[in-house]
């Protein structure tokens, strides 16, 4: 009966994603279209906070120069969302602000923010540099490749429940362990799970969204001697751990719509090395999980 019921799931987890992959096709192939329609539709208008959070709701991403063609239009399908965060900020190594387009800085007319950090800390610039200047606030992270709909703020805000430890995805994995309970490799996860948790074994990824309330990850979270050291190429996967360090859960929400990226995105040097068994997700992974152990972070 348990075999006959998990079958049932996984063929019910198949279907569900073929239809949300079917739903996907118009935004797959007229993105770019359907959101320059909808820009040109849109009166002049200022970013003005509409949610009901308690405190300050951010929206972070980060960029590099590579992907500043497409950028533009990744902002402003957040800036279009019917839910509207107090900040959108755009978070860049300093040394690449000479090289932002115009496309992009006539969005500061519309409530986009852009702030400087003096390191280069890859991906993490995403989140850490929003912690550490606004410790107080909730912080939704975005990647810069992305089309979002414009219920996609809706869906991760409307699902908080008031618990701090719990942070709120829309895409997740489910690791896989073995019988002594240790996970098994990247490779062998669920992906794209439709379970929904709370669960320590939920892992998100950060392409789709991830909300973070306020504290919800551990203070350590904040150091790049540590994290640039473990996990440099994979910000998700520290987060991950700094959620765990902090006796929180992940939690997946909404209905696993298809993720819609841009056609000219260029994140293939990445995928390489996340896949590479030197520097790879199981390794960075691994050494993320032994720090966090050796310094007495995790429950055994």
């Amino acid at each position: 009966m348990t075999n006959i019921l998990k079958q049932s799931t996984q063929i019910k987890h198949r279907l569900q994603r073929l239809k949300n992959s079917i739903d996907a096709l118009p935004l797959r192939f007229f993105a770019d279209k359907i959101l320059a329609s909808a820009w040109a539709k849109t009166p002049p208008f200022k970013l003005k906070a509409n949610h009901s959070l308690p405190q300050p709701l951010i929206v972070n991403l980060t960029s590099f120069p590579p992907r500043f063609e497409q950028l533009h239009a990744t902002l402003k399908s957040l800036l279009l969302q019917h839910t509207q965060p107090d900040k959108l900020v755009l978070w860049l190594y300093e040394g690449d602000m000479a090289s932002l387009p115009a496309s992009v800085l006539a969005l500061t007319a519309y409530g986009l923010s852009i702030e400087t950090y003096k390191d280069n800390i890859r991906s993490y610039k995403k989140l850490v540099p929003a912690l550490q200047q606004w410790p107080d606030a909730f912080h939704v992270t975005a990647d810069d490749d992305v089309y979002y709909r414009p219920d996609w703020l809706t869906a991760l805000v409307s699902a908080y429940r008031g618990n701090h430890n719990e942070v709120l995805c829309l895409r997740a994995h489910l690791i896989t362990r073995n019988a002594q309970g240790e996970a098994l490799p990247y490779k062998h996860w669920q992906k794209k799970t439709a379970y929904s948790g709370p669960s320590r074994d939920l892992f998100f990824t950060g392409c789709s969204g991830i909300f973070y309330p306020p504290h919800a990850l551990h203070k350590m979270t904040i150091e790049p001697a540590h994290f640039m050291r473990l996990a440099p190429y994979a910000d998700d996967i520290w987060f991950y751990w700094m959620t765990l360090a902090n006796k929180g859960t992940i939690r997946r929400v909404g209905s696993n719509k298809k993720i819609i990226t841009w056609p000219s995105s260029n994140n293939s040097s990445l995928w390489a090395i996340n896949k590479s068994e030197q520097q790879g997700n199981d390794m960075q992974f691994q050494q993320v999980s032994d720090f966090c152990h050796a310094n007495h972070l995790i429950e055994s």
